[in-house]
């Protein structure tokens, strides 16, 4: 018989940085107490947008400005296990294999008792163990 098996684990880090800008008029930087030094240099760059009841008052136009940033990191494991083979599957060795688990942390497979009795008469030829063998492979 022949029985073909692949174990793939992977590991990826994202590392995700967020940055949050505000509409703030002139007076709002001042409010927050923001360096004299800040507010002129963002003015200076231009694009500022007239507030929309006084444009004319320069105080209370407003700037996209850069209030805060954050940075996320993330670890991601991923961990799948195939497995093909040639075997007699009727429907409660079918059923097993789909309640059995794979343990997250330890990277240990389990499957129901059944299941591997039956996987393994039917790959061997021989019939499935009276007390459903063992219940833990990996």
């Amino acid at each position: 018989m022949a029985v073909e098996a692949q174990v793939l684990v992977e590991r990826s880090r994202d590392n995700t940085i967020g940055k949050k800008r505000e509409l703030l008029s002139i007076n709002e930087m001042i409010e927050r107490k923001w360096p004299e030094a800040k507010i002129r240099s963002i003015v200076a760059r231009g694009g500022g947008i007239p507030d929309e009841d006084c444009p004319e008052v320069e105080s209370c136009m407003r700037f996209w400005v850069l209030t805060s940033t954050s940075q996320v990191e993330e670890d991601r494991f991923t961990q799948r296990a195939s497995m093909t083979l040639q075997a007699d599957a009727n429907a409660s060795f079918v059923d097993g294999l789909f309640s059995s688990s794979m343990d997250a942390s330890g990277g240990q497979g389990s499957m129901a008792a059944g299941a591997l009795s039956q996987l393994m008469a039917s790959t061997a030829g021989q019939p499935a163990l009276a007390n459903g063998g063992g219940g833990h492979g990996g």
